[in-house]
């Protein structure tokens, strides 16, 4: 998923953050935690594929699209708290598509992140590079699935290094 053709995108979600100073240097790379998003990538494509072929639509809604990015926040959330606490992490895609994940994590962290506008500002990242690129998947023959997916593997990343930084702050 990382071809030049993504770059773009990649580029703004990036840009947004550190605008927004959710990315104040480079991100921490963690084994644990990327072979985590590999996993959780490869579910919620199945999963994704599985609920557009149930739906008259296959394309989903902003609102579904949206839920994308709280379900990835908390995701990143929970990943970074049980790699702390060496715990497993829970690879359900609950509430994926409507926004009500359970959410497995230090309860400290819940209270921020209810703070923490991340994924709205991920999300109107993305759908501006959407409307500035309508005919990027016809463009490049990829389906259009692609785009969501490197935007919401940024944010995941973004935010796993950002709940990496609570962690650390809160240690000193």
């Amino acid at each position: 998923m990382d071809s030049p053709r993504f770059t773009d995108i990649a580029s703004r979600i990036i840009e947004t953050a550190q605008k927004r100073q959710y990315l104040n240097g480079p991100l921490a790379v963690i084994p644990e935690l990327a072979e985590l998003e590999k996993n959780l990538f490869v579910m919620m494509s199945g999963r994704i594929g599985e609920y557009s072929s149930i739906r008259q639509s296959p394309s989903l809604n902003q609102d579904e699209v949206h839920s994308l990015f709280v379900f990835i926040q908390a995701k990143a959330a929970e990943a970074v708290s049980c790699w702390r606490c060496n715990q497993e992490f829970n690879m359900d895609g609950r509430g994926m598509f409507d926004g009500n994940v359970p959410l497995q994590a230090d309860p400290e962290l819940i209270k921020s992140l209810k703070r923490l506008p991340l994924s709205d500002d991920m999300y109107d990242a993305f759908t501006n590079w959407s409307a500035d690129n309508p005919d990027f998947c016809v463009t490049h023959d990829l389906h259009p699935i692609l785009p969501l997916l490197e935007a919401l593997k940024w944010t995941f990343r973004i935010g796993c290094g950002m709940f990496i930084e609570f962690f650390e702050r809160r240690q000193h």
